[in-house]
């Protein structure tokens, strides 16, 4: 099967490896049909800059570091019983690095396909898993007025979340025309133009309770501070210090949370919502891609980076 591997910053190759095989009564093998990239984990391993969980030298084991994708079961072991050759799951990081034609892994990290979407549309669900995640660290979100900051990925699944947890209102702000004119369609209420600073000043006015910062900017972060009553959530992240007023929130006694991961709950939890066509990760795909060095380089070097939508591997193609 085929597997990409990267060898040493700034080098990647689809290699050969054998097709594991099911030695024991608990294991599962997948054939995968698409994995979705995640750009800025990704693009830190091929420049060698190791974060969180994963090895630490080169070259990275075959397959890291993929995160999250749909496939089919091709095998099974005897002591499987929920799992049957044909059945389609979802897959990731708790799984297996996902960057390759098969996995082989427990059954009990597999979760049931039943929605009738794609696998390239089912591929970012991991996504909504870690915001999932960083919401319900939140002290209270049903009729709240929730703010998002940013409308890329991220912030557009936080925007899916908030409609099924019951917010209030949402109100998204954001700098790219073309984002602003598409908010009401991925589900705000309110749309407000970064640079119009009358209309974040009569929104501040109004004290929303929470907002989930999801660009990563110094910019953003800051305008989290200033707007929000209750809280700030942070999925956005930014590497380069930055200096801040803390009287921002002192004074109002603001909680400040942050969650980089999410657990099987929250993975299980988000899939019965796809399953159910409450929650719609195909809204984040922006281009299917054929699995390659080339289509992963080009979607490393892309100049928009997380301002465009999730990019697909295809592994059928």
């Amino acid at each position: 099967m085929k597997a990409l591997q990267i060898s040493r910053p700034g080098s990647m190759e689809l290699i050969d490896i054998p097709i594991p095989a099911v030695t024991s009564a608990d294991q599962v093998l997948v054939r995968l049909h698409a994995a979705s990239i995640s750009r800025h984990h990704t693009r830190r391993v091929y420049q060698g800059l190791f974060t969180g969980n994963g090895p630490e030298t080169y070259p990275c084991p075959p397959g890291y570091p993929g995160r999250e994708g749909c496939g089919e079961v091709v095998a099974v072991g005897e002591g499987v019983v929920d799992l049957k050759p044909g059945d389609r799951v979802y897959l990731c990081e708790l799984v297996s690095p996902l960057y390759q034609e098969y996995i082989l892994t427990s059954a009990q990290w597999l979760l049931k396909v039943s929605s009738s979407l794609p696998s390239s549309d089912l591929a970012p669900t991991a996504l909504f898993a870690r915001m999932l995640a960083l919401l319900e660290r939140g002290e209270r979100l049903f009729r709240a007025h929730c703010v998002v900051l940013g409308l890329g990925p991220a912030g557009r699944t936080a925007v899916q979340w908030l409609r099924v947890l019951g917010a209030r209102t949402i109100t998204v702000i954001e700098q790219d025309e073309k984002r602003l004119e598409a908010a009401e369609a991925v589900g705000a209420d309110v749309a407000i133009h970064a640079a119009v600073r009358s209309d974040l000043e009569n929104l501040r006015a109004v004290s929303p309770e929470t907002v989930i910062e999801c660009t990563g900017t110094h910019g953003g972060m800051q305008t989290a501070f200033e707007t929000a009553a209750r809280e700030v959530l942070l999925f956005g992240c930014n590497e380069i210090p930055f200096t801040v007023n803390q009287s921002l929130w002192f004074e109002k006694n603001l909680s400040i949370r942050s969650q980089s991961g999410f657990n099987w709950r929250d993975w299980e939890k988000t899939t019965i919502f796809v399953n159910r066509g409450l929650i719609h990760p195909g809204d984040l795909v922006s281009q299917v891609l054929p699995f390659s060095t080339r289509s992963l380089q080009q979607t490393l070097e892309d100049p928009l980076g997380a301002d465009a939508g999730r990019i697909v591997l295809d592994f059928s193609r």
